[in-house]
């Protein structure tokens, strides 16, 4: 990761146009329809409907909002779509060096989880990677605000304000960032061996809404064995890391060690192995040159074959 730059006005309309153009590929839902779909679309333009409570407050705020206002439901993907994507963007090219790469490895493996599908996620995610730069910029107070705010749109957005809170520990030793992944890992295990029984009104909603059925974690699945390869090469050049790219690279393991830890709670494991992809781009970049070559073409290579996974081998959309 390289220091802050400050955006020039091409830098800003360049960003502008490439959010724009995959936030009208969302609202076009030029992929197909996805299982999300449904209860967004119903929600829409039923209040009433059963999908609401499942919704958190702003999300509900802007729907009722854009639906009272008689805009049609794909304008509302298309104001998600950019401003979710807007708020990601702005920051990657700010911080990232290879910002095109990163640029193309979010549109393979990302974008069609999180605009395409998971729209509270997605802007959610935009309020906690943005609030996690000000962090790096020393701006507490907004960065605060930027917390509360994504997890208005997504609850899982508090884990994250957590660990943005102990993330100052990391400055001291590298032992620290292990304790915290080792408590991560042991709370993990806890919850996934006893709090089924304390989540079933939870689960029984998510296996409805999956159409009853979905896959456990897989710890032997390319997602996390990627990851895992990339973050063990990160371990290894750890001492050359910044702790600006320390904190990214330490909330990139936040997302591989729930995975691994509840893989019988997959409602938390995918989502959060999947929110902490975009950590990636803020340290891979920093790592020897070779090294980062290695690591990125991993990424990439896992990146193909997601997408093409999602699209022909087990199809996302219909």
């Amino acid at each position: 990761m390289m220091p802050c730059r400050r955006l020039s006005l091409m830098d800003y309309i360049t960003v502008s146009v490439v959010c724009l153009v995959l936030s009208i590929s969302a609202a076009f839902r030029v992929f197909g329809i996805d299982r999300d779909h449904n209860s967004y679309f119903d929600y829409y333009y039923n209040p009433e409907s059963k999908y609401g409570d499942r919704f958190e407050p702003a999300f509900r705020l802007i729907i009722t909002t854009m639906s009272n206002l008689s805009f049609d439901y794909m304008v509302f993907l298309f104001i998600v779509a950019f401003f979710s994507l807007l708020l990601k963007f702005v920051i990657i090219w700010k911080l990232c060096r290879d910002r095109w790469f990163w640029v193309v490895f979010y549109s393979l493996a990302i974008y069609p989880l999180h605009e395409m599908t998971q729209l509270r996620s997605a802007i959610s995610l935009g309020f906690v990677y943005y609030s996690s730069y000000l962090i790096q910029e020393r701006k507490y107070l907004m960065s605060a605000v930027g917390f509360l705010g994504a997890a208005s749109f997504h609850y899982s957005a508090f884990l994250f304000g957590l660990y943005a809170i102990f993330s100052p520990l990391l400055r001291y030793s590298r032992y620290m960032g292990l304790l915290m992944i080792g408590i991560v890992a042991v709370t993990g295990i806890a919850l996934n061996s006893y709090g089924l029984e304390y989540m079933p009104a939870v689960l029984a909603s998510y296996y409805e809404f999956e159409g009853g059925s979905i896959d456990r974690a897989k710890p032997i699945s390319s997602r996390p064995l990627a990851l895992g390869v990339v973050l063990i090469l990160g371990f290894a050049y750890l001492k050359k890391l910044s702790d600006s790219a320390k904190f990214w690279y330490y909330q990139s393991w936040l997302g591989i060690v729930i995975y691994l830890s509840h893989p019988d709670i997959p409602i938390v494991a995918f989502r959060f192995i999947e929110a902490t992809m975009m950590s990636y781009f803020f340290w891979v970049s920093s790592l020897p040159t070779r090294i980062k070559v290695l690591a990125m073409s991993i990424l990439f290579t896992y990146a193909i074959y997601f997408f093409y996974s999602i699209m022909y081998i087990t199809p996302f959309f219909e």
